[in-house]
């Protein structure tokens, strides 16, 4: 609280006639944090429509979404953290991960006639989740530090879009 005190420059007695306790801020921070990241995500998804191909939708996704995931990684990893004891944050960021699940599929399908076999939308769904949890592995997100290996960022990356797009391509 001190140091929101300072940063602020309010006194301590002002955050708490806005925040009912310390709690309540942190609550807040993280919801302003949610609706900044969906911003973006939305900015993302919105710069992928040019993608001409799967390909190249693949690729430029994984990468727009790892960067965007590693620039928030301090703060969701409090967020994902602070979810497990407290229903009050974990409510939200459920939401708002299943939201950019269904976005991301949904944009995807877009190149439906270029993925292979017949459940195209699981396919689709089934390679956002892939790429969440590689990509949240990687990040220490909801895991801690010492479990996450020393891995090249961007071969990470460049492998990771390469998986997808043969999974996504691979006719059943």
């Amino acid at each position: 609280l001190q140091e929101v005190s300072a940063n602020g420059n309010v006194s301590i007695g002002s955050i708490y006639l806005r925040f009912d306790g310390k709690d309540n801020l942190v609550r807040a921070v993280i919801a302003d944090h949610l609706e900044r990241m969906e911003a973006e995500e939305d900015i993302m998804l919105t710069a992928l429509k040019t993608a001409k191909t799967l390909n190249d939708f693949v690729a430029e996704y994984v990468d727009g979404y790892a960067e965007l995931l590693k620039y928030h990684a301090p703060l969701l990893r409090l967020t994902m953290q602070r979810a497990s004891s407290d229903p009050l944050v974990s409510a939200p960021g459920k939401n708002a991960a299943l939201r950019f699940a269904d976005l991301s599929t949904a944009a995807m399908m877009v190149y439906s006639d270029e993925i292979g076999g017949d459940e195209k939308e699981l396919k689709a769904n089934s390679a956002y989740h892939i790429i969440f949890a590689t990509l949240a592995r990687q990040l220490s997100l909801g895991s801690t530090g010492e479990s996450v290996q020393d891995y090249d960022w961007l071969l990470l990356k460049r492998e990771l879009g390469r998986m997808c797009l043969a999974y996504l391509t691979h006719a059943d």
